[in-house]
C-alpha cells in the first residue's frame, strides 16, 4: 500500500483542496486533522481492485496518486511517500511503479496471445 504524508507548514491549508479533489471521500476537516497530527493523508493500493466505472471513465487511481504527489511537491509541500508504513525514496517509488506497469503490460500481452490461440 502506498501512503502519502504531508508535513504541516505555513501553507498546509492550501494543499487540502488538492488532496480532497483526488480523495473526495475524505472531508476537509479530516484532511486537516491528518496533516496536523502527522498522519497519512492518502493511501493507494499499487494494484487497485478493478472498478468498471473507473475503467469506463479512463481513471487510473495509481496515476492520480502520483499526480497528487507531484502537484503537492510543485506547490512546495514537504511530502513523504511510504510503502506499507515505511518511508521510501523517490527513486524506489518510481522504480516500483515502472515494475508494476511492466508486469501489467506483460500480463496483457500473455492474455492477448492466449486469446489468439
Amino acid at each position: 500500500m502506498y501512503q502519502l504524508k504531508v508535513a504541516k507548514d505555513s501553507n498546509y491549508l492550501k494543499h487540502i483542496p488538492l488532496i480532497r479533489k483526488c480523495f473526495p471521500e475524505l472531508s476537509i476537516g479530516e484532511i486537516k486533522r491528518r496533516i496536523e497530527s502527522g498522519e497519512v493523508v492518502a493511501e493507494q493500493d499499487p494494484i487497485p481492485r478493478w472498478d468498471p466505472l473507473d475503467d469506463l471513465r479512463g481513471i487510473d487511481r495509481v496515476q492520480m496518486f502520483c499526480d497528487l504527489r507531484t502537484a503537492l511537491v510543485g506547490r512546495g509541500a514537504k511530502v513523504t511517500v511510504l510503502e506499507d508504513g515505511k518511508p521510501i525514496s523517490e527513486t524506489l517509488f518510481q522504480n516500483s511503479l515502472e515494475l508494476l506497469k511492466e508486469i501489467e503490460r506483460q500480463v496483457e500481452e500473455d492474455m492477448d496471445r492466449e486469446a489468439d490461440e
